[in-house]
């Protein structure tokens, strides 16, 4: 075994899959962990927070922010939570629903609200409709 090699006992269980996808790069089997654990524990926002950054590390941005929300619907006041959400840029709902995103009628009233808002977030996009397992699906 080569001295990077990550013994995984050493690591507190919350961190565990987290730092399986980080030092070891298997994303896969670190979601399964947090899946399984949120199967378990879906009372605990820190395993969702956990699923996020594992997402993230495996490119699944939207996925990510789902499981950031499901953690906050937990506990609205987990500051790592939010501010992984904020960093990540959430867009906002397009003003006019029925309309598209693209539409120039909607990013006008979509300019106008932003700019009259008393909290003035920007939106950046996100990289949007990522494949991605079943069972993170019907764990989000």
């Amino acid at each position: 075994m080569t001295s990077s090699r990550l013994y995984l006992w050493t690591v507190p269980a919350v961190l565990a899959p987290v730092a399986l996808a980080t030092v070891e790069g298997d994303c896969e089997r670190a979601i399964s962990l947090c899946l399984t654990a949120a199967e378990k524990e879906f009372y605990n926002p820190e395993i969702y927070l956990n699923l996020g950054k594992i997402l993230l590390l495996n490119g699944q941005k939207s996925l990510a922010i789902k499981a950031f929300k499901k953690g906050l619907r937990l506990d609205e006041s987990h500051s790592l939570l939010n501010e992984h959400l904020l960093s990540l840029g959430v867009r906002r709902k397009p003003v006019l629903s029925f309309l598209s995103r693209r539409n120039p009628v909607n990013k006008f009233f979509g300019v106008l609200s932003r700019r009259f808002s008393p909290i003035n977030s920007g939106a950046r996009k996100t990289n949007g409709n990522i494949p991605a397992s079943k069972l993170v699906k019907k764990i989000l």
